[in-house]
């Protein structure tokens, strides 16, 4: 049986464009042969000889390798991760979803034996999971690289051929040595040139040759689409201009929100525009956005070798910052993918019970699982299991199509869910921490990583306040082992949990609201052995405890953070960062804040100090003692 041949096709689709861009791509690679007349540079591999493709590969970056590409996806002028895979499979004619359940397989019609399937595919994120953490000890493979990529996919697929497909400055690049292992690429892998309108590549069909010398590598083999179909001879179509359209056309919502958006005809696929107006995307400031085309200049190009001789990841991306955006809310989304509103009780979601599709996916559930295991999510403390629910539905939202196939998937990827946290707290005795004292070493515990717990929101949230500048991990290494550390934290959250199931508020509360205090953070908190522990908690705090923050302010922070960020945010779900807010320094930051705090309910007697507030807040140790003694006078009262 011959092995399958699958193009792959990354892009950022922020938004995918249709005829004159990306959509001219794909159609042309479904049409595109291995041994097309005079598309043809070096050698062909035996395998792929004349053939059509059996699979197109697009493939939506997750986290980009152009930090100011990374930025907007993660801030208000780009959509997050989900939205734009959402807009491809929308997008593309006849594309079909990546299966979640077999990465290599795919849901829909298989479609015509002698046609080439398209597939959006979520490999991107697949492979954050694996190079998420740091570059391999290898150096061979790093986070946002196609290399990377290419490398995981062939683990997943081995009986695969892959060739990948570049747009023309990006083939420039590659070709220049400007790729974290360009070389391999090039040697390993067929590629694909998609010329663009209006670029003139240095390395056309007759330049390879001189491209060979400069790698000193083999090039195996580069083709050309033709430029009729993928570059026409009219207005460059590019993402950057569409997304600045929609915003001139936000700006004016007074107006026809149908209106002609003065895009070439076609530049945008109809449903995919309408997706766009649906989820309100696109409509942040648009100033600092990268040039038509989004590519990014040579000065912040990742793979970039000579960045490479940094100090590492971190001294890389601020080679890149003066390109950074220095305001703050740039970072965090304005779009609110999700938003908690109150129901015609004035209730949130956390203090009703489930409904409409929460309660499809909870009855399939009953049926999924055993009798024992069913009863055993149920008694999960603290709404756990209903919280399960909602963070897939909220993480992953349904949209308008519903059926019984995907109430099903839900219920699926919710058992895992909860099977993990079960698991987990059983593993780790999570419900025996509160029931005799505090942990051992509390004292050096909250003196070297101190946590404040101030009043509450109006509607009964607490609120929580750490300062990480003041942690020292020096001093919490001197009494305690990273594991007994965690532990603490663990028993933070169990106490949080537990005082927020005894609310004395008519409704029930199992959010909380957490204020960051980032004054005096450096990038020496996020390297070594201090990223890998944060890293961890991030994980501990958002599986772990699923569905338990309804807000976040980030205060006083640092431009540096930025690039801090660009570590944090891939652990994050699209649910929890739009629960975030960043705030800088200075008066007009203050202003911001104060309006911010007000809207969501956060009196200034309640609000720290850190954020302009009047509150000094208990000490955390303080808090769990308290915690405790009401436990046991309950218990002993019961």
């Amino acid at each position: 049986m011959p092995r399958a041949l699958v193009i792959v096709y990354g892009l950022s689709a922020d938004p995918p464009t249709d005829r004159g861009g990306h959509g001219s791509v794909v159609r042309a690679l479904r049409s595109w042969r291995s041994d097309a007349e005079g598309s043809r540079s070096g050698s062909k591999s035996e395998s792929a000889r004349g053939r059509r493709a059996d699979e197109i590969l697009v493939v939506p970056t997750y986290s980009h390798a152009y930090a100011s590409k990374r930025a907007r996806q993660e801030g208000q002028n780009g959509a997050d991760y989900d939205n734009r895979v959402a807009m491809c499979a929308i997008g593309f004619e006849d594309a079909r979803m990546e299966s979640e359940k077999a990465p290599f397989g795919a849901e829909g019609d298989e479609g015509s034996a002698n046609s080439t399937i398209v597939t959006i595919s979520r490999a991107e994120r697949r492979a954050a999971s694996i190079y998420g953490e740091t570059a391999s000890p290898s150096g061979k493979a790093r986070l946002g690289s196609t290399v990377s990529l290419l490398d995981m996919l062939k683990r997943e697929r081995p009986d695969t051929d892959f060739i990948l497909c570049v747009g023309e400055d990006a083939f420039d690049d590659m070709v220049s040595g400007k790729w974290f292992r360009g070389d391999d690429l090039l040697k390993e892998y067929e590629v694909i040139v998609a010329p663009r309108h209006g670029y003139e590549s240095t390395r056309r069909e007759g330049d390879v040759a001189r491209a060979k010398k400069t790698l000193s590598v083999d090039i195996r083999g580069v083709s050309w689409l033709d430029s009729a179909a993928t570059a026409p001879e009219s207005e460059p179509v590019s993402s950057t201009k569409i997304r600045h359209a929609l915003h001139r056309r936000e700006r004016n919502r007074g107006e026809r929100m149908n209106e002609d958006l003065g895009l070439p005809q076609g530049a945008l696929h109809p449903d995919v525009l309408k997706y766009i107006i649906d989820q309100e995307l696109y409509h942040g400031d648009v100033e600092g956005d990268d040039e038509l085309y989004g590519g990014g200049t040579e000065d912040e190009q990742f793979d970039d070798p000579s960045i490479q001789k940094q100090n590492g990841y971190f001294a890389s991306l601020s080679r890149r910052f003066a390109n950074v955006s220095i305001e703050p809310s740039a970072y965090f989304s304005r779009d609110k993918s999700f938003n908690d509103k109150e129901d015609k009780h004035g209730l949130l979601a956390e203090s009703r019970p489930l409904i409409g599709k929460e309660v499809e996916v909870h009855e399939i559930i009953k049926t999924m699982a055993t009798r024992e295991e069913f009863i055993a999510f149920k008694a999960m403390p603290y709404e756990l299991f209903d919280r399960c629910i909602r963070t897939e539905l909220q993480n992953n939202p349904p949209g308008k199509t519903w059926s019984q196939k995907r109430a099903e998937k839900y219920a699926t990827s919710t058992v895992e869910r909860a099977r993990l946290v079960t698991a987990w707290r059983t593993e780790n005795n999570v419900d025996e921490l509160l029931e005799h004292s505090i942990l051992p070493e509390s004292d050096c515990m909250y003196t070297n990583w101190p946590a404040y717990v101030h009043g509450q929101d109006s509607y009964g949230h607490p609120i929580v306040c750490e300062w990480p500048a003041h942690v020292s991990p020096e001093g919490l290494k001197s009494r305690m082992t990273v594991a007994e550390i965690l532990r603490h934290r663990i028993q933070v959250m169990e106490t949080l949990e537990y005082m927020k199931s005894r609310s004395q508020c008519a409704h029930r509360v199992y959010k909380h609201v957490c204020f960051i205090d980032l004054d005096g953070v450096t990038l020496s908190y996020f390297t070594g052995e201090v990223k890998k522990f944060m890293t961890e908690l991030v994980k501990l705090l958002t599986h772990r405890y699923t569905d338990s923050l309804h807000l976040m302010y980030l205060v006083n922070t640092p431009v540096i953070f930025r690039v801090i960020w660009s570590v944090l945010a891939p652990l994050l779900s699209t649910t929890t960062k739009s629960k975030i807010f960043m705030f800088g320094v200075g008066p007009n930051q203050s202003r911001k804040l104060a309006k911010q705090l007000a809207k969501h309910g956060i009196s200034n007697s309640a609000a720290p100090r850190c954020a302009g507030g009047a509150s000094e807040g208990v000490r955390m140790d303080a808090y769990i003692k308290d915690a405790i003694e009401l436990r046991k006078r309950l218990v002993v009262a019961v």
